[in-house]
């Protein structure tokens, strides 16, 4: 006879612990993949790094206002990864401490640094460090988000000139006060933006043409999503590396765009007639475009506005006409018939050595 055997209650409480500790894990799992996909569509400037300063993450944004990330050997304690989140040391501390820090408007340029980036091109950020724990309170990871405040410093410049400069414009006739001069700078601050955002649907929208507004050191601030049927690159991986665009064109056509492109710095807009070729990243299909623009000024600095439009299309009518037209001079030179080509007036324009002989 077999009798049963009882509850073993350490054997189930070692169950439990474990299914816990899976689900736990799963919920830790799931959290995170929320938190960095979070991080990824953020329109703002993000970077996380461990409790030693090694860089984790940095977003699409981050890389737009600041450039890619350090090396492995600038962690955020150097002096230089320091200066890059314009943190001082002591700030860094109370962030490791549990504390959030919230930085001054700084001016930032990785070349001043020693890191890659455009000489002279500067921009300016306010930064909020806070630090990630984990459910024992402990300090885990270091967050920092970047806020672009470059062209509000422009614009807030531009009114401190103005303000100096003698009585010929409406501003200039703002007294001193300081009240008075924060209005204006909210009035400017938010037309500035209703237009910015009228221009962003603009750009948005563009179906069969691309839109793309250029500094005037060549660096793209902004590109419309249908670049990417031309090149078959996003404009995500073109506004982190601008490099791309010019990389796509016809190696027959480099040397012309890059002339062209010189002179139009020079001359502030672009000839009538210019048009090359590009290559899609993804097919390797050709495409022939034309491009418009010149030079405008955008919160106090000079920009480029250009339009690609796509004449692929027309090119092909054109060499379709040229080859037909070709043939038929052919055909009139060495036919013994009689041919006569006649225009809308009737009057004879060409005719094969046969109509001489009839």
């Amino acid at each position: 006879m077999l009798l049963s055997k009882g509850r073993d209650p350490r054997r189930e409480l070692e169950e439990q612990t474990a299914f816990e500790e899976a689900e736990r894990r799963r919920a830790e799992a799931r959290a995170s993949a929320v938190f960095e996909s979070l991080i990824d569509a953020s329109p703002v400037a993000i970077e996380i790094f461990d409790t030693r300063g090694n860089p984790l993450k940095s977003n699409k944004a981050a890389e737009r206002l600041l450039g890619k990330p350090p090396p492995p050997g600038i962690p955020l304690f150097d002096e230089r990864g320091l200066k890059r989140a314009g943190l001082l040391e002591p700030q860094l501390k109370r962030v490791l401490a549990g504390a959030r820090v919230e930085t001054p408007p700084t001016w930032y340029d990785p070349t001043e640094i020693g890191l890659p980036g455009i000489p002279g091109r500067k921009v300016c950020f306010r930064a909020t460090i806070f630090p990630l724990l984990d459910p024992d309170g402990n300090v885990v990871r270091i967050a920092v988000m970047y806020e672009d405040i470059t062209e509000l410093k422009r614009v807030e410049d531009a009114l401190r000139e103005a303000q100096t400069t003698p009585p010929t414009s409406a501003l200039s006739d703002l007294k001193t006060d300081a009240r008075e001069i924060e209005f204006a700078r909210r009035k400017i601050e938010q037309a500035l933006r209703e237009a910015e955002e009228r221009y962003r649907a603009l750009v948005e929208s563009a179906k069969g043409y691309v839109i793309i507004r250029f500094t005037d050191d060549g660096r793209i601030l902004t590109v419309s999503p249908s670049i990417q049927e031309l090149i078959g690159i996003s404009r995500e991986a073109l506004l982190a590396d601008n490099s791309l665009l010019f990389a796509q064109v016809h190696p027959d056509d480099i040397a012309r765009v890059r002339e062209t492109e010189a002179q139009v710095r020079k001359t502030g807009e672009y000839p009538t007639d210019y048009q090359f070729r590009l290559v899609n990243h993804a097919s390797g299909a050709i495409s022939w475009v034309e491009m418009h623009g010149s030079a405008c000024t955008f919160a106090s600095r000079r920009t480029f506005e250009a339009i690609l439009f796509d004449i692929t299309g027309r090119k092909r009518i054109e060499e379709l006409l040229k080859d037909k037209e070709t043939g038929f001079a052919l055909l009139a030179a060495s036919t013994t018939d009689g041919i006569f080509t006649i225009d809308k007036e009737w009057i004879v324009t060409n005719w094969s050595k046969g109509a001489e002989q009839e």
